[in-house]
């Protein structure tokens, strides 16, 4: 594999503002290093444009796994999967799906109004999931196990076989 990056977009007025730390990057840097790739993360504000530009350099620069945390509700400030949406070619629903799933069994009652998704663009992945940093363990253990193997697909490797 070319890249073994993985890039964070984090969209926090509030930890920009330094209103609040960053309570996910901990467990990001960890998890992303003992699944083999190297993390990074860059912090933009709510904004449908600095999101967009944030992913659109992060696809530009290459970088396979994009994890665009913060955004997901219903409220009018939550743009994170408008402003990935127009930069994807594909959407995984089923990582949304699980991830509702599994937090709803976690004790998140309200996890059935997130709009958590995937997105395929070009080579990369895109993952759109809430700025809670239970939801990045969520989202690592639903995709964590399976990333090169989607990744060598989006790359035209062909990685499995069908039996006749």
């Amino acid at each position: 594999m070319e890249h073994r990056d993985i890039c964070r977009v984090v969209t926090s007025d509030s930890i920009i503002n330094g209103e609040k730390p960053d309570k996910a990057k901990e467990y990001f840097e960890s998890k992303s290093r003992e699944l083999g790739y190297s993390p990074s993360s860059v912090y933009t504000r709510n904004s449908l444009v600095e999101i967009r530009d944030a992913v659109r350099r992060l696809l530009a620069r290459g970088c396979p796994v994009i994890i665009v945390t913060g955004g997901t509700g219903a409220s009018k400030w939550d743009l994170s999967v408008e402003a990935v949406r127009p930069l994807a070619e594909k959407e995984i629903p089923g990582v949304g799906d699980l991830h509702r799933v599994i937090s709803f069994q976690q004790g998140v009652s309200s996890a059935w109004a997130s709009r958590v998704t995937g997105f395929v663009s070009g080579r990369s992945l895109i993952f759109v999931i809430p700025g809670n940093p239970d939801a990045l363990r969520v989202l690592f253990d639903i995709v964590g196990g399976k990333l090169d193997h989607v990744l060598s697909e989006l790359a035209g490797e062909k990685v499995h076989s069908r039996k006749v």
